[in-house]
């Protein structure tokens, strides 16, 4: 199971940030009784909206990334200073071997 952990939470579908700031975003990988995934490749994707125009490395990084021995991968996305109100970056974190 893949699922956000830090700063976005189950109990929160969203986080808020500021323009020209880094947000580090964590998911953890786990089999189907808790376990931690080792070395799992996870693709990230960091998509503004409604531009629809995937970021490139100089607003996200890393693009792909393995699980750690605690299952967690992390990935970096920097709020462009140029946003308007009520723009947003959806953040999405998928893998194609589990």
């Amino acid at each position: 199971m893949l699922r956000w952990i830090e700063p976005v939470t189950t109990n929160k579908s969203a986080v808020m940030g500021e323009l020209g700031k880094t947000i580090t975003f964590k998911a953890k990988l786990t089999d189907s009784v808790g376990t931690p995934r080792l070395g799992v490749r996870i693709l990230f994707t960091a998509t503004p909206r409604p531009d629809n125009m995937a970021l490139d490395s100089t607003h996200m990084y890393p693009s792909v990334t393995h699980t750690d021995s605690s299952g967690i991968a992390e990935v970096t996305v920097k709020v462009s200073e140029t946003m308007k109100n009520g723009e947003s970056i959806e953040v999405k974190a998928s893998t194609k071997s589990v």
